[in-house]
């Protein structure tokens, strides 16, 4: 799926679907590496850092990275 410019700086070069684990975000009080059916994916701008919605998989926080405006 194509992904839509950042709507915060207008990149639309590097953009990258990434989850929590990839990103180095821990979940507060778990040390461990958390299962692949508890990640959320997100796609996230790697110029400004902005990211949209999580999704459970890269398909849904793709659609809802390239959805503006509720539409």
């Amino acid at each position: 799926m194509k992904l839509k410019p950042c709507p915060f700086c207008g990149n639309d070069d590097e953009l990258q679907i990434t989850n929590d684990a990839d990103a180095g975000i821990q979940r507060i009080g778990e040390l461990e590496q958390l299962p692949a059916d508890e990640l959320f994916y997100y796609v996230m701008c790697v110029t400004c850092g902005g990211y949209g919605p999580k999704g459970l998989d890269e398909e849904p926080a793709a659609k809802e990275w390239n959805r503006r405006g509720g539409k």
